[in-house]
């Protein structure tokens, strides 16, 4: 199939930081999520930038071997396939909305197509790292942390649910059921779920919100369960750098993500359900969950190396 091509009247001279101005309002009113909003603003602002350099300035001037040309710069400096991979995704959509608007003549994210993903093992705590790690922002003596409470509660709380760090951000406070242990999560696309939590975490919240957290809100009204010291909703960022922090703290290598992972094969190489964990993470699909099985198979060879009389 050859490129979609339209005979139009000359294009009008629209430039690029112009029409990426308009292509992202569009998405705001898809109500495309914040964290995709942001993915795109950084991926198409990273385009406009290498037209800039190539002294393009113009939709009508961008090509295939403009866009083939950025892209190789992204894979000379070394960017992991999964964003690549992103990268092109927004760079398609972008490109698609150009031709739909008539500032491009040619569709030529026909040619654009998605390079094949690692399939990498996701990184994985074992049990024991996990709790040094949940551990760390215990107030020590000498060493105090004024936000250990709050700190210890998110890392609960994410390695308990297995809550991306977007996630985690937005949970209201009528979004915890303390006394039943159960928390709402609005996940990709705000799908909505709702998640058990154990004992621990359940403390670590309790702890949290009694003792710490209406210190932190001086008497202003917010709806978010962690906030700052000032009172204020968190991003994603801190919670990045909270557990960052505390990882470096404990001396295992973790993102928040990580978490994420651990969560899902430790519940597998304790017998859960794939679907039980799929319901968990929230994703959609099966098949997103079936990678942590390659985590847990290798978990049992471990097991059966171990005990089986002839290993």
């Amino acid at each position: 199939m050859g490129l979609v091509t339209v005979d139009r009247m000359p294009l009008p001279t629209v430039t690029l930081q112009a029409a990426a101005g308009r292509f992202f309002g569009v998405l705001l009113s898809e109500s495309v999520s914040p964290a995709t909003t942001d993915a795109y603003e950084r991926d198409i602002h990273a385009l406009c930038r290498w037209c800039q350099d190539q002294q393009i300035g113009t939709c009508a001037a961008v090509d295939w071997t403009l866009i083939r040309g950025h892209l190789e710069h992204l894979f000379s400096r070394g960017l992991a396939a999964t964003s690549v991979c992103r990268h092109m995704a927004s760079i398609k959509r972008f490109l698609r909305y150009l031709f739909s608007e008539g500032l491009l003549d040619t569709d030529i994210a026909e040619l654009l197509g998605v390079p094949q993903r690692d399939r990498k093992i996701p990184l994985v705590l074992s049990r024991k790292e996990a709790k040094r790690l949940l551990t760390t922002p215990t107030p020590r003596r000498g060493r105090p942390r004024p936000m250990a409470l709050r700190d210890r509660a998110i890392l609960e709380l994410m390695y308990a649910t297995g809550a991306r760090a977007g996630e985690v951000i937005r949970i209201r406070l009528v979004d915890l059921d303390a006394n039943g242990r159960l928390v709402r999560l609005f996940g990709k696309g705000s799908r909505e779920r709702i998640v058990p939590f154990g004992v621990p975490a359940a403390e670590a919240v309790r702890r949290y919100v009694a003792d710490l957290r209406p210190k932190t809100t001086h008497g202003l009204v917010t709806h978010a369960l962690f906030v700052t010291r000032t009172g204020q909703p968190m991003d994603r960022f801190a919670v990045w750098r909270l557990v960052k922090e505390a990882a470096k703290r404990a001396g295992v290598k973790a993102h928040p993500h990580t978490l994420r992972h651990s969560c899902a094969t430790h519940l597998l190489e304790g017998g859960a359900n794939l679907r039980v964990v799929q319901e968990v993470l929230g994703h959609v699909s099966l098949t997103t969950t079936e990678r942590y099985t390659h985590v847990s198979v290798a978990h049992l060879r471990k097991v059966h190396r171990r005990f089986h009389p002839r290993p």
